[in-house]
């Protein structure tokens, strides 16, 4: 059974270690070296230094997003997402993009990249593709486990957005994106670990 954190917890967190810089950047500008995920909004439970991000204490129940700077607006891109710990297969994960870059605060705070209309997810411990909380199961590639890879591919020539899992090619998931998106992580226990690496196709 597919369980998600719940909503309404207060408990306060850390001061996360990264800020953000003020303005949004077009990823081809940013070019292919620039490695770490640069928040748009800092969120205080998620720690994020350099490529690698952290879902910090307490267990409260909630979702944690950050929003990457990179702004995909034409060309194809991608980013990999390497699992690297879990205490719960990464249930409350969910990988994707969004076009609203205050990704989730103009949402009430508390919600997953994929529960809205203005986001696109993959959710690794269900397998599903998932979009205004509607969830789609997948046929074929299966994700979850330690170590494994998930690299997002996003072409704006197409506005499309595919999956590959460990380097077999899935499929796209998600079609029709809008004209600008934004690379986006929701974790939701801590302890969960993630790295993530980005290439300019």
């Amino acid at each position: 059974e597919h369980v998600v954190p719940v909503a309404n917890a207060t408990t306060p967190s850390p001061t996360p270690l990264l800020a953000s810089s003020p303005a949004l950047t077009n990823a081809a500008e940013m070019g292919d070296v620039q490695q770490q995920w640069t928040c748009v909004v800092p969120h205080p439970k998620l720690r994020v230094r350099e490529s690698v991000i952290t879902r910090l204490q307490p267990d409260d129940g909630t979702f944690a997003v950050v929003v990457d700077q990179r702004k995909y607006t034409a060309g194809v891109h991608s980013f990999t997402v390497e699992l690297m710990a879990s205490q719960h297969s990464f249930n409350g994960a969910y990988f994707g993009v969004t076009s609203n870059p205050q990704f989730p605060t103009t949402h009430g705070g508390n919600v997953y990249v994929g529960a809205t209309a203005d986001s696109w997810a993959y959710d690794p411990c269900g397998n599903h593709a998932v979009r205004q909380d509607i969830w789609k199961k997948l046929i074929g590639c299966r994700a979850g486990a330690i170590n494994d890879q998930i690299t997002i591919t996003v072409d704006m020539n197409k506005h499309t957005m595919s999956i590959a899992v460990n380097g077999q090619d899935c499929r796209v998931i998600h079609h029709k994106l809008p004209a600008a998106v934004y690379p986006a992580i929701t974790l939701g226990f801590p302890q969960d670990q993630i790295k993530v690496t980005f290439t300019h196709l």
